[in-house]
């Protein structure tokens, strides 16, 4: 289809942005002090590897696409050395803000189209990626949305339509679905495809399907920290 070709033929970036701090992890017992601090410290090294692990695996995804131009984006928070992650050559930002800005400097380094993918989503099939991006052949925005009603990746047209900006969304906005639909100036211009998990706390953990391949970064830590 024409529609398909054309989008084919233009350049596209997806940026992975990984995890925020896990939800639901605090222990909140009470204990003596020193003991606590010393078990929050262990909780948050976890947190920090687990994150490491599964923002490397949703690279390898990435990396793995025809057509796609790979970024790691990190945060505050990250890191300097995860720049480590990714193969020679990709590029490694630091960008302010979320994921409409995220959208915004891949167009300003060249981007006709780019996603943003959540780095919490280690076991995510690349052809779902790939859905996103086919879904901009008729939709300026599509999204592969979340259970827990965030978003697993956002991907668009650039530069960043105007009512996309606007609307504030962010992969981990809740109920972004919703927003994003009342956002939208049309019913085409908005789309949501299939969806799948992130690993955002300890209970999403058996969402992971040992059966899938991939996710060997973080299927080799969990096992052995389990």
């Amino acid at each position: 289809m024409a529609g398909d070709t054309a989008v084919s033929r233009q350049r596209r970036m997806v940026a992975v942005v990984p995890a925020s701090r896990w939800r639901g992890s605090g222990d909140t017992e009470q204990r003596d002090t020193e003991q606590r601090d010393t078990e929050q410290r262990d909780t948050e090294q976890r947190e920090q590897e687990l994150r490491r692990a599964m923002t490397e695996d949703v690279v390898d995804v990435v990396s793995g696409l025809d057509v796609v131009e790979p970024v790691l984006v990190l945060g505050a928070q990250d890191p300097p050395d995860w720049a480590e992650l990714v193969w020679p050559g990709t590029p490694v930002r630091t960008v302010a803000g979320g994921a409409v800005e995220v959208l915004a400097d891949l167009h300003a380094h060249g981007a006709a189209l780019g996603a943003v993918v959540a780095g919490d989503a280690p076991d995510l099939p690349g052809l779902l990626v790939g859905k996103c991006f086919r879904a901009l052949s008729s939709a300026q925005v599509s999204v592969c949305p979340a259970p827990d009603g965030t978003l697993v990746a956002l991907a668009a047209h650039l530069p960043v339509p105007g009512w996309l900006a606007a609307s504030g969304v962010g992969l981990d906005s809740v109920g972004a679905v919703g927003v994003l639909s009342a956002a939208a100036p049309n019913r085409r211009a908005f789309t949501v495809g299939p969806g799948w998990h992130r690993i955002r706390g300890p209970g999403d953990l058996p969402r992971l399907d040992p059966g899938l391949e991939g996710w060997e970064q973080t299927r080799q830590l969990l096992k052995r920290l389990s």
